[in-house]
């Protein structure tokens, strides 16, 4: 019922055990952003990362996690169906920490990469690594990426990360996702790993069912 006019999609299939989706954010020298403050009272905005989407496009928002394993088989996946369609399907990646310290520096990490253009780059590096997400290491990550370093680190306690993941787990509550990975597709709630042809099949169904609930 809330929000309206979404639909669940259910999946025999795992999910990472989540935390609270708040952990984390406020913490090491970022200020604290409440639910009220982080949501933007725009729906599609916050989940789609646009206020109005372009028709034929379709919308698909990600929630994942860094030290999900199901999470980097979908994100390829996702990545793939992204870049064949032409610009007919928009990817919106939510980063959801919800396994950890680990987690929640690569989330901040990847946020603040994007701020300088760097944060695909990012997200398959420590997506696929088995090393923690040590200063060291995101300093080398910046370095291979061509960014800077020290301003990566910077943003990475900045005010504006700490909101965009306030603004993610404001969105993981209102659907009440139990863990990760977790889609929205056009107006479908996915929870649990989807298999491709039937991620496919649900992109063209929600096609052919029009505007997404207050993104027209």
């Amino acid at each position: 019922a809330d929000p309206p006019g979404f639909r669940r999609l259910t999946l025999v299939g795992a999910t990472s055990a989540a935390l609270d989706p708040f952990a984390g954010i406020g913490s090491d020298g970022a200020a604290a952003v409440s639910q009220t403050e982080a949501t933007r009272g725009d729906l599609c905005l916050d989940l789609f990362g646009q206020a109005r989407i372009d028709p034929g496009v379709l919308p698909i928002a990600f929630f994942s996690d860094y030290n999900c394993p199901n999470c980097e088989l979908l994100s390829g996946d996702i990545a793939n169906i992204g870049a064949a369609s032409g610009g007919k399907v928009r990817v919106k990646r939510h980063e959801w920490p919800n396994l950890g310290q680990s987690s929640d520096t690569s989330a901040r990490a990847a946020i603040a990469a994007d701020r300088q253009g760097a944060r695909l780059a990012f997200s398959r590096r420590l997506q696929g690594t088995v090393f923690e997400p040590t200063p060291a290491y995101l300093h080398e990550l910046a370095r291979s990426a061509g960014i800077n370093a020290n301003q990566l680190f910077a943003d990475m306690q900045s005010d504006e990360v700490a909101r965009e993941l306030a603004v993610s787990a404001s969105l993981v509550r209102r659907f009440a996702f139990p863990g990760t990975p977790a889609l929205v597709v056009g107006r479908t709630i996915v929870v649990g790993t989807i298999r491709t042809a039937t991620l496919e099949a649900l992109i063209e169904l929600e096609r052919s069912d029009g505007l997404v609930p207050g993104c027209g």
